[in-house]
Order: C-alpha cells, then structure tokens, then sequence
C-alpha cells in the first residue's frame, strides 16, 4: 500500500460539501443489479409482466457490466407505477435499488490577500504528511480516480494539460455540459469543470506551485465527472463513475461527495464496499451533518471498510487585538482571547507580523474587535 494514503484521505474529506437537505429521492428512478449482462435486456422484457405494467415508456440511463456490479437503471413514466417486490422476485434480478439525488451544497469562496499567505496555512504538520515528504514520498507511481465536478487540467498548478505526459492522463464526463439532469445527459471524454470543487479537490492531491504543493504532487490522476453546470448528481451515475475508475486501473477511489444516508446496503456504499473487496482504496466524504449525530456518515461513506473522512471546524480559541509599540510605530495584530473564529470564511488574511523583544503592550487603548 501507498504510505501517503491514509493523509490523503485526510485531506480529500476536508474538501466535502454536504449539506443536511441535499439527499433526496429521484421519484420513478430506479437500480436494477442483474446476475450478468444477458439479464438486462431480458429483464425489461420480463418486468412487462409485472403487476400488469407495460415499460413500454421507460426511459434508461446508466447500463453497467463488471465484475464487481452489473445493473441498469431507468426512469417510469409520470402514469406509471410498479410493484417493486414482485420485481426484485424476478429471475436474474439480485435487488431493486432508489435511485438519490445529491446535491454540493457550495459555500461561497473568497480570495486571500496574497497567494503567499496560503502556504502558512496548511494541514501537512498535522496530517504528518511533511514527514513522507522529507523521505522523498510524494505518490510518485500511485494513479487515483477522483470522482467529482470535473477538472480545469488546463491550470499550471495541475500540470497545465491533459492525456499522457501531464499529471491528469484521462477520465470521463458521464453528464456533459448543458442542462442535464433536466436534459439528457451528453457523456464524452472531456471532464472540464464547471463548478470548480473537482478543480479544488484536485489541488489538494496533486497540485504543485512556488506557493504550496499537494499531497501527492507526483502521482497520475484520473478525472471522472459525474455533475454538469449545475451542483446536482444521482447515485446511479455514482456508481458508474466508480465502476469506470475502476475498470480503468487506477489505485485509488476518491470522492469528497455525499448525502444523507447512511445504510450500508445503499446502492452506492454497496459499489463501494465490493471494490474495496476486490483491493482498490476507497475514500468518501463522511459528511458535515453533525446535527444528525456523531456516528452518521453520509449514503457512499457508509460502505464497510470505505474510509470516510469528516470534516472537522474549529470554532473554539478566540483572539483580541491589542496595540502594541517598538521602535517608534503602532501595530495592531492579533492577541488571544478576541471573539474571532480560527476557521472563520473571511475575505481577509491575518498577516504573521515577527516582533522583536523590545515589545511594550499598551494596555489603556485595548479593544475588542471582530473580523470584517
């Protein structure tokens, strides 16, 4: 196993957008998982004669053949309804699975005052990360599968290309560009962001730059985009990116998505956990769903054996701004105990100000302040 994994996973989790609306049901959509291939085409000619349905109007998405899953999945019509029972009872089908809706959640985002600032602000102490770092360790040789909104591979920080010889090699865009899912979806070759957290995510792991650098900045990438323009996605085609990245070789399963869920026998966390099975790392979101409680994860994360990674905010050590006087001038910078969250989104950036010992602390003008 690769040792920068577990940090990796670390990482990747802390980039998650789940909020705690964003899983819904997709009505009349469903998963069918069949024994082999031969059994999709003869199950939508079996299930006509299911509670006197004809599936005459049904419309199909995603057809998957593995190894590890094989299913179709498809929609009924507005009119049209079945008895789900009696079609899980059929030949050739294994089970009948809802298909979700999940939805990003995207916070807003802001820039720093500099590109500089960033680089004093990372987790790689934390995670040990600079640790493998300092023994050279640096993913070179591992290829992760990153299942997300897309990648801009044309930025520097990524390679700047796309295909063999840069850093992202290949991928798939499962839904396209344009209005899907209220259109149909436009699959090709192309994964292009068009949201940007695939672009985010992507940093983390491979980026590289004067200003920080990833977790794994010499590892191979794959991208496989499962959202369009807008911030929405379904299981099903979850479970084809994931079955995708997999046939296709990678190492490793990456995916800061998810909704609430949280059972094991989902359609997604199943995929999930048979890959781990069949010895691909697996990481998803675990979800930032903390008033659900604290053993909740979200639908993928609740694999067995996947590695769900939560996000974690601390709110708790506050600072207090203080003037303070050396060498003739005033400087205002941040002291402890002010009401300012550490992990606050604020469109400012704390500057680290080095004083020497010739430091007076000028108590009668104290203030107590708040970011803006």
């Amino acid at each position: 196993m690769y040792p920068l994994l577990p940090s990796l996973a670390l990482f990747v989790g802390t980039a998650a957008f789940v909020s705690a609306q964003n899983a819904t049901v997709v009505p009349k959509r469903f998963m069918v998982e069949v024994t082999s291939e031969p059994q999709i085409s003869s199950f939508y000619r079996k299930a006509r004669t299911v509670n006197g349905t004809s599936l005459q109007g049904v419309t199909t998405h995603v057809n998957i053949t593995s190894d590890v899953f094989s299913g179709s999945s498809f929609t009924l019509r507005d009119n049209e309804d079945i008895d789900l029972e009696e079609l899980s009872n059929l030949d050739g089908v294994v089970k009948v699975y809802p298909i979700m809706q999940i939805s990003l959640g995207i916070s807003p985002t802001y820039r720093g005052e500099d590109a500089l600032a960033h680089a004093q602000w990372t987790s790689h102490a934390t995670t040990g990360v600079d640790k493998l770092h300092l023994e050279g360790i640096l993913g070179e040789g591992a290829l992760i599968g990153v299942v997300d909104t897309g990648v801009d591979y044309d930025h520097p920080v990524l390679g700047g290309g796309y295909g063999p010889g840069y850093k992202i090699i290949g991928g798939y865009d499962f839904v396209g560009d344009g209005d899907w899912p209220y259109e149909d979806a436009a699959p090709d070759d192309d994964p292009m962001d068009n949201i940007g957290h695939g672009t985010h995510v992507s940093g983390i792991m491979i980026g590289d730059s004067n200003y920080f650098v990833g977790v794994v900045p010499e590892a191979k990438m794959m991208m496989y985009k499962v959202f369009g323009k807008y911030d929405i996605t379904y299981t099903d085609v979850l479970v084809a990116a994931f079955i995708r990245a997999y046939q296709d070789g990678v190492d490793i399963i990456t995916s800061s998505v998810g909704g609430n869920g949280g059972f094991s026998d989902e359609l997604w966390p199943t995929v999930a956990s048979r890959l781990v099975d069949k010895g691909v790392f697996v990481s998803i979101a675990a979800g930032n769903s903390r008033s659900a409680g604290p053993f909740y994860a979200s639908n993928g994360a609740a694999g067995e054996n996947v590695v769900a990674v939560a996000s974690v905010k601390n709110s708790m050590l506050v600072a207090e701004r203080a003037n303070l006087t050396f060498k003739g001038s005033d400087h205002i910078p941040p002291c402890p105990r002010s009401p300012i969250n550490s992990a606050s989104f604020s469109p400012r950036t704390s500057r680290l100000i080095l004083l020497s010992n010739r430091l007076e602390e000028r108590d009668d003008i104290r203030e107590k302040t708040t970011p803006r």
